[in-house]
């Protein structure tokens, strides 16, 4: 891990100019680590903490608001993020017209 680190911040990284002025300063060291190490695992861990709601989403549930609360409120817990993946992948049920 350390050496993608390493290779993102080197690409990262502007290029020295003639001078010696450029390149690397401690501050973009700092933000680019950040970004690599905090702000990208936080987005993927929301994109795959909403996939219960994408599918539901997708699949036009019409249960689709009850699983999007389950998964907002808890998903977090192993069993509820699964409880809201289930539930959006199940075919609803047939309306049945009372006559």
């Amino acid at each position: 891990m350390k050496s993608a680190t390493a290779l993102l911040l080197l690409l990262a990284a502007p290029a020295p100019t003639p001078d010696g002025s450029g390149g690397l300063d401690d501050t973009s060291v700092v933000v680019t680590l950040f970004i690599i190490q905090f702000v990208i695992p936080l987005l993927i861990g929301l994109l795959v903490y909403f996939v219960p709601t994408y599918v539901a989403r997708r699949r036009k549930k019409e249960d689709f608001w009850a699983i999007a609360a389950l998964n907002v409120f808890l998903g977090w817990s192993i069993v509820g993020w699964v409880g809201a993946l289930v539930w959006a992948l199940m075919k609803d049920r047939p309306k049945v017209s009372v006559a």
